[in-house]
């Protein structure tokens, strides 16, 4: 099937960069990943392939890491005529396509003639999905917007924001920095405990090791949890949000931050917000981000349930109130801001962080990804 076929048959227009990245798949052998910015629209390269291999009555899978991931996946599959089957609820019915979560496709033994990975960064070869699919025989197209080392499946078309410029608006990055003398001594106290552990790193066993990265992990997420909790810097989101809505009184807000009980304390304070995070039930986070994408609610909070692939009503705003130094987040967060190529004076980033603390690394990262879309 030619892709004006798939054109012409559904209605849904392919970007040339889309069409490039579909080629170059192709050209590799129908095995490998394709990165794009969050925002560029790698569902968009994916749908024409499922769509050919539907048409000639092979079978398609879709594995996604989330529930929410799958649901919308069968969304878009539906809206081009698919109908396909579900492994991703208590209700097990595969079809000629089929969605499942990774959990699922792993411990039934799913397959199919195409596979694809939706965030495929986890698919590495330290996991159970990177050995599973691995071991496909079968074509498979990974798409994530964050590739990592340690991934099966190498890299076969890679686009970057310097190419998106036609496509999504620019962005302005604007640092708040707050002073926390308070906060940003517990946070060097865990900063020491991290260069310790990194230190020891290098001479320790293998099992040892591995206790020590676990050690480093739950360091860097306690990090992250001591600056979003900071009671100076939570006054200043406050202070900022509420300016923000007074001052662009069309405009959406989106806020993150690293905590859902500083979440809910902000959803608190912030009048009009809704917000969403893990442990919101999914009937309500539904409710929220429909009464976001109506505009009854201006103002979004989030922690990380936004992260990876979950589509979000548009907006020009974001703050970044809680962060950790890892280049995808923040990427995967301002990418939800991009879609908006329509404005001219660009999306616009708060980054509110602690003065000295690991948020000014994370700035400094933010700005050197996005560098090629950077607005002045």
């Amino acid at each position: 099937m030619r892709l004006s076929d798939f054109v012409r048959e559904t209605g849904v227009a392919i970007r040339p960069y889309q069409a490039r990245a579909i080629k170059a798949w192709l050209e590799a052998g129908r095995r490998g990943v394709i990165v794009m910015p969050t925002g560029a629209g790698k569902t968009y390269v994916a749908l024409p392939v499922i769509y050919a291999y539907y048409k000639a009555g092979a079978s398609v899978l879709v594995a996604t890491p989330t529930i929410a991931l799958a649901k919308q996946w069968a969304e878009r599959l539906r809206r081009i005529g698919i109908n396909p089957g579900e492994a991703y609820t208590g209700r097990r019915q595969l079809g000629l396509v089929t969605v499942a979560v990774y959990n699922t496709m792993v411990s039934m033994g799913l397959r199919a003639s195409l596979v694809v990975i939706d965030e495929a960064h986890h698919a590495r070869a330290d996991t159970a999905l990177g050995r599973y699919v691995a071991g496909l025989d079968a074509h498979v197209m990974g798409l994530t917007a964050t590739p990592e080392r340690g991934m099966v499946l190498r890299v076969v078309f890679s686009l970057g924001f310097a190419e998106l410029r036609d496509y999504v608006s620019g962005l302005r990055i604007t640092p708040v920095p707050v002073r926390d003398y308070h906060t940003l001594a517990r946070l060097r106290e865990v900063e020491r405990r991290i260069s310790a552990l990194k230190s020891y790193l290098e001479d320790a066993d293998e099992r040892t090791r591995r206790e020590y990265e676990r050690e480093l992990q739950r360091l860097y997420a306690l990090r992250r949890i001591i600056a979003s909790d900071s009671e100076v810097k939570k006054a200043k989101v406050v202070e900022l949000v509420n300016a923000l809505v007074r001052e662009h009184p069309g405009e959406r807000i989106i806020v993150w931050t690293e905590s859902t009980r500083v979440a809910d304390e902000l959803h608190e304070r912030i009048p009009g917000s809704v917000v969403v995070h893990s442990g919101v039930p999914p009937s309500e986070r539904a409710r929220a981000l429909e009464a976001f994408r109506e505009g009854a609610a201006r103002v979004l909070i989030a922690v990380r349930v936004l992260d990876e692939g979950i589509d979000v009503p548009e907006a020009g705003i974001g703050v970044l109130a809680g962060t950790g130094v890892v280049e995808r987040r923040l990427v995967q967060r301002t990418g939800r801001l991009l879609r908006r190529a329509h404005l001219k004076q660009g999306a616009q980033v708060y980054f509110v962080y602690i003065e000295g603390s690991h948020e000014e690394r994370a700035l400094a990262v933010l700005r050197r990804a996005t560098r090629d879309i950077l607005l002045l």
